[in-house]
């Protein structure tokens, strides 16, 4: 059963996302072991995620590809190279660059993957003439593939950017980012332009900043800030021509759920919905046909995951609804009253605006109660979830 995930908006929080109504949908699990700091990318309709760091703190090799159609997975060939965390990628025509990345015995990689998903085979290029590094961003444009921030040996951390050429298959130094090395930053793509944002620099400060880089001028340029909260180790992507950033570590020492939209023509921030689950960090995106799908990552209790989720205007297009739960009264007190429509048994949660889950108990029945009492004033989200689905609604807690 395909279950939709809906977030009952607060007046001023609607979805920008698309004229189409875009939803939350829980989508099959990553089949791998659970891990965060994998890196993933899409093409050809098929999104793929390789690496990242496991359960029991290893790191891994291994390869995946996603059927947005089937919703599927399949294994694929993994990488010959060392197993790692903390790797990206660049996709140019139709293949797919793997560079940089940690393994554990703290090993700073400069390598260069290329991956074929026609022939499901590997090959290594040139590496890119600078330290190794963990914790970079890398993207494409107009046929050539990019690399820069991250952090290598010693914390040292950097800002220089590096241009590859798969026809001549070398690597030119470019512009560097004119602000303070940095590492887990996010990256989209817009317009032929990459734009830099979040992370966190030598100083340990976790950054707002937004950088806009022309590589058709060998350019940057400083655009507005990201109005959430400062973060790293979160999620950047672009699709129907706007930019994304998602999830991650943020300022007030919690993991994220949220989703922001970034609009190069006015250059403004939107906020979105939120993910209907709880905040995580070092996930790893893809997107296909305009959908973005977030997968893996890590929650605050350091439990590393395997859930996808995806956003979209043609997401669950053949899939069924799960209607929102009933709730009253809304907003409430002390008592929150919950009707859905499974007979099944399951578990209800309490999320906080932030993904925090801060209340969990068993679904007694149908139509129940939930004490709010010690829940502090503020906007909560409440999911039932049960094996015949799950269903999310929001509420204010006066």
């Amino acid at each position: 059963m395909r279950l939709i995930y809906i977030i009952l908006t607060i007046a001023g929080l609607a979805p920008a996302f698309s004229t189409a109504q875009s939803v939350w949908l829980r989508r099959a699990d990553f089949p791998g072991t659970e891990r965060d700091d994998a890196a993933g990318f899409s093409l050809g309709g098929f999104g793929y995620i390789f690496t990242g760091l496991k359960t029991g703190w290893i790191p891994s090799a291994d390869g995946w590809q996603y059927n947005p159609v089937s919703d599927a997975w399949t294994p694929v060939a993994s990488l010959p190279g060392p197993a790692r965390q903390y790797a990206c990628f660049f996709t140019i025509g139709t293949k797919a660059y793997l560079v940089a990345g940690l393994d554990d015995n703290d090993i700073y990689f400069n390598d260069c993957w290329e991956y074929d998903p026609a022939t499901d085979n590997w090959t290594q290029k040139a590496s890119f003439p600078a330290p190794g590094r963990a914790g970079a961003v890398a993207f494409s444009i107009n046929g050539r593939g990019y690399i820069t921030t991250g952090v290598g040996f010693g914390s040292m951390y950097f800002r220089d950017l590096w241009e590859y050429d798969p026809i001549t298959d070398s690597w030119t130094q470019r512009s560097d980012l004119p602000s303070s090395d940095r590492m887990l930053s996010s990256v989209f793509v817009l317009n032929d332009k990459a734009y830099i944002s979040t992370g966190i620099d030598s100083l340990t400060t976790m950054l707002s900043e937004v950088w806009e880089y022309d590589p058709a001028i060998d350019t940057w340029t400083q655009k507005n800030d990201f109005p959430g909260t400062p973060r790293f180790f979160s999620e950047g992507f672009s699709a129907g021509g706007k930019g994304y950033l998602a999830t991650g570590w943020d300022t007030t020492q919690h993991y994220r759920n949220d989703l922001w939209e970034y609009d190069p023509s006015s250059d403004t921030w939107t906020e979105l919905d939120t993910i209907p689950s709880f905040g995580r960090k070092s996930t790893s995106s893809f997107v296909i046909d305009g959908n973005i799908y977030i997968a893996t990552g890590v929650d605050e209790a350091g439990t590393r995951l395997k859930e996808m989720w995806a956003y979209g205007p043609t997401v669950g297009v053949s899939g069924e609804t799960a209607a929102a739960p009933q709730i009253f009264p809304n907003p409430c007190h002390d008592q929150l009253n919950v009707r859905h429509d499974s007979f099944a048994s399951g578990e209800v949660y309490i999320t906080d605006i932030s993904g925090r889950k801060i209340k969990t108990t068993p679904v007694p029945a149908e139509m129940f109660q939930i004490s709010v009492k010690e829940l502090p004033p503020g906007i909560y989200f409440i999911t039932v979830m049960t094996e015949e689905g799950a269903s999310t609604a929001s509420f204010v807690k006066l």
